[in-house]
């Protein structure tokens, strides 16, 4: 009898709230915007070089600065999320992205189309943050692996959308055409922002009690909830700072390769550039596969240390294979490394953070600690996979990432990733 009444009455503090899918799958659309205009590069590569007569390795800038904008602002962007909220920050993130598109599809020299990658990546390194802060702070930690998935998965429909349209719109209307309608949805996912995402009721600056709902009184008082943490307890927590390594080394790969695979097709393999488009969907349908999956299997197994240890074995193997390979290999390698290149890794290493940081109030700071190591990820990965192939083939350009893998696999072993 008293059994059956402590299940009952534990049941509602396990929820998931009210209004919290609603704020993710807004988040969600807002946030495929985002990824088409950050993903709409590679496929476009090609044009792009041509248009602004550059190599490869300055090509690469086009991708890598998303991630300097992105390393020089995630962790402000974290406590601009714990100052002003979500909202506050989803908002700003989607006006830089009209501005960068805007700038970009009349830029007359390559120093201004950067300036314009510049302003993007403002956009999509705020949106990031806010968007993992939000499945962090409104839902349960047992229940965070599925909407975190559904999140990272806008990366893989953003991607497929750009590896798809942007080909076709290049060829009949020109590469800023492609920029110039990115601009209005991105004003457009603005107002989206402004209607339905909001903070938590318990995260209230003027809440009397900042206590989620699932956790109990005893919870609450061992885990300071009910007060205010500082930034500090952020900064100071060792296990933060190595998902944030784990999530940079095991980026590396998929930042690289996905940013030139579309140029390895066209120039060696002798795509068009459309033929190369599409098969990189393949890429973007594995990530939004593998995203969700993720998640799912995260609540089913509880274990993002097993999750990872596995996946990075998987991704050493793909690593070394894409350019010894060719036919029907080509789009299923590109399936499975967008599942466990992309998808398995960020669901992950997002999904880590309200496990290693359990007061709500330090989530924002520790998705823009995690998401730190992915946007280090997009500075080195791209430029360095450039200046290896320009000096000494494809091959070894994959053979060089391999070290990052085995780094990786190493950090994600050492790390404490909680309960």
């Amino acid at each position: 009898m008293s059994s059956q009444g402590v299940v009952q009455a534990s049941q509602p503090e396990v929820s998931t709230p009210a209004g919290a899918w609603t704020v993710v799958w807004c988040l969600f659309i807002v946030s495929v915007v985002c990824c088409f205009n950050f993903m709409k590069i590679p496929p476009l590569m090609p044009v792009l070089i041509d248009h602004f007569k550059v190599d490869l390795a300055s090509a690469g800038l086009m991708m890598s600065l998303i991630g300097v904008t992105g390393l020089l602002l995630v962790l402000p962007a974290g406590i601009a999320v714990m100052r002003f909220g979500i909202k506050v920050v989803a908002l700003t993130a989607m006006a830089f992205s009209t501005a960068g598109c805007l700038l970009g599809a009349v830029a007359a020299n390559y120093p201004v189309f950067l300036l314009s990658r510049g302003l993007e990546g403002v956009s999509f390194s705020l949106l990031t943050v806010a968007g993992g802060t939000a499945a962090g702070i409104w839902f349960p930690p047992q229940k965070v692996g599925m909407p975190m998935g559904v999140l990272c998965s806008a990366l893989g429909v953003g991607g497929i959308l750009a590896m798809a349209i942007a080909p076709l719109m290049a060829q009949s209307f020109g590469w800023q055409s492609i920029w110039w309608g990115v601009g209005v949805l991105s004003f457009l996912s603005l107002l989206a922002v402004a209607i339905f995402v909001r903070m938590p009721p318990w995260m209230n600056v003027a809440a009397a009690v900042r206590t989620p709902p699932w956790m109990n009184a005893a919870d609450a008082a061992r885990e300071g909830a009910r007060k205010k943490p500082g930034l500090g307890e952020a900064f100071a927590n060792r296990n933060i700072w190595l998902v944030s390594a784990a999530f940079f080394l095991f980026y590396i790969p998929y930042s690289a390769l996905g940013t030139f695979y579309v140029t390895y097709l066209t120039n060696v393999r002798g795509f068009t550039i459309v033929r190369a488009g599409l098969f990189n969907c393949f890429s973007m349908a594995g990530l939004l596969l593998g995203a969700p999956l993720a998640g799912y299997l995260l609540n089913k197994v509880r274990s993002i240390k097993l999750i990872l240890t596995v996946n990075g074995m998987l991704l050493g193997l793909l690593s070394l294979l894409p350019f010894h390979i060719s036919g029907i290999l080509v789009p299923i390698w590109l399936l499975l490394f967008g599942v466990f290149g992309a998808g398995f890794v960020s669901t992950m290493c997002l999904a880590a953070v309200p496990k290693v940081l359990v007061k709500p109030e330090l989530v924002g700071v520790g998705m823009a600690i995690s998401g730190f190591g992915m946007n280090l990820a997009g500075i080195v990965a791209a430029p360095y996979f450039g200046a290896v192939v320009d000096r000494a083939g494809w091959n070894a350009g994959a053979y060089a990432l391999i070290p990052a893998v085995l780094l990786g696999f190493i950090v994600n072993r050492i790390t404490r990733y909680g309960k």
